[in-house]
């Protein structure tokens, strides 16, 4: 049995997501911007916890910031008692995605204030370990879990992991990550919510919110627990 606690978390200014594991089994919470009803998706989401997070907005710029970091700090105030319901005793380890420095400037400045503010509660409200991986390494990192390594070289060894149309996995994109998912040998509500509707979302231009960053929330997870207890690091041509 797995002890203690391991939480992936992927942190959106509209919908963050995380998931959580430990002996009573996983866990997972969305918190939603503006949501008030449920919706198509979110209806067949049963499992998870949803929570409606608002911005408030004014004119005046140093108030705006002001309340930017109000709201944030309630959020995840919301987001560590929410996983406090859940935990057990034990340590708690934490992974979470870097950031994407191709995203637009003022978007990229609210989300490190959010993702700090998150790690920041995590370190010391949880007493968690913190574990960051950059977007480059979740999607290469998938990849091996799901489809394995190729070794490359004679002198110099490497290791390549492509998925089932030899798609790179640093490569990957939203619905390569829900592929991965269906995929990947695993039992939770969520892989059986994308097996379930695997077929419709696939053929989506977008994979639907908050269905994208719960997957991305469950793969920090998987990666985390992979790095801190599997060990696994699947070879194709050994």
């Amino acid at each position: 049995m797995i002890k203690g606690n391991y939480i992936g978390i992927d942190a959106s200014l509209t919908s963050t997501a995380i998931s959580v594991y430990n002996e009573n089994g996983y866990f997972f919470f969305s918190y939603f911007k503006n949501y008030t009803k449920p919706t198509k998706w979110t209806k067949e989401l049963e499992f998870v916890k949803f929570v409606g997070v608002e911005y408030s907005k004014d004119e005046d710029y140093s108030i705006q910031e002001s309340n930017k970091m109000w709201d944030y700090q309630q959020s995840v105030e919301c987001m560590v008692n929410d996983m406090k319901e859940v935990l057990v005793d034990g340590e708690v380890h934490f992974s979470q995605e870097g950031y994407s420095f191709s995203s637009m400037a003022g978007h990229l400045i609210d989300l490190v204030q959010l993702g700090t503010l998150i790690r920041n509660a995590m370190t010391k409200d949880l007493g968690a370990g913190m574990t960051i991986y950059s977007p480059s390494t979740m999607k290469k990192e998938t990849c091996g879990l799901a489809y394995g390594w190729t070794k490359k070289g004679k002198k110099v060894i490497k290791y390549d992991t492509r998925n089932t149309i030899g798609l790179a996995g640093g490569n990957f994109k939203k619905h390569q990550m829900m592929e991965a998912m269906y995929d990947y040998p695993t039992d939770n509500k969520l892989s059986e919510f994308v097996d379930a509707f695997y077929a419709d979302m696939m053929t989506m231009k977008k994979v639907p919110s908050p269905v994208d960053d719960l997957i991305d929330s469950f793969w920090a997870l998987q990666i985390l627990m992979n790095e801190k207890i599997h060990k696994k690091f699947w070879i194709l041509n050994p």
